[in-house]
């Protein structure tokens, strides 16, 4: 049985951003129901090999993503804050955001990267730029949950401030 652990971002004054900035070529833009099949995609390639991929094919994961857009439309203010990141048309990396109602705040549901694009800092200014974004909507903590051993999430969430709670 896998662990995992709750982590939190107070979305106060003292976490200003870091002046990231956006890599050359990339578009960003707001994630839409027509990215159902790219997002199930990118989801596949970037989980594949990792140690939360448990054999999902192409119909799971695009059943998670159709489940991630009916959660969304309940908290639209939520949803309008997930992001993709990408070259000319293909999706390259996505943070997907939910609402937490056990919490009552925003949580980070996904934060995926293609393979081929994994190191390049774009999870990195994509979770930048979705907590930018929270902080100016008034958003006053984000969460996630990650699992244990996944060492690339945990070292991307600890170098945006976020601290483990549980």
């Amino acid at each position: 049985m896998r662990v995992r652990h709750e982590y939190r971002l107070e979305l106060g004054v003292e976490n200003t951003r870091t002046d990231l900035r956006a890599p050359i070529g990339i578009f960003l833009r707001a994630i839409t129901p027509d990215d159902v099949l790219n997002l199930a995609e990118l989801m596949l390639d970037a989980y594949r090999d990792t140690i939360d991929y448990e054999g999902e094919g192409i119909a799971e994961a695009v059943a998670e993503v159709e489940g991630y857009f009916l959660r969304a439309a309940k908290h639209p203010a939520i949803a309008q804050h997930s992001l993709v990141l990408g070259f000319e048309d293909s999706i390259a990396c996505a943070c997907l955001l939910e609402f937490w109602e056990r919490r009552s705040v925003p949580f980070v549901g996904f934060v995926m990267c293609r393979s081929t694009n994994k190191r390049q800092g774009l999870a990195t200014y994509a979770l930048q730029e979705v907590i930018d974004n929270l902080k100016g909507a008034g958003c006053s903590e984000l969460r996630t949950i990650i699992t244990e051993g996944n060492t690339p999430s945990e070292a991307l969430f600890a170098r945006a401030g976020f601290r483990r709670v549980d």
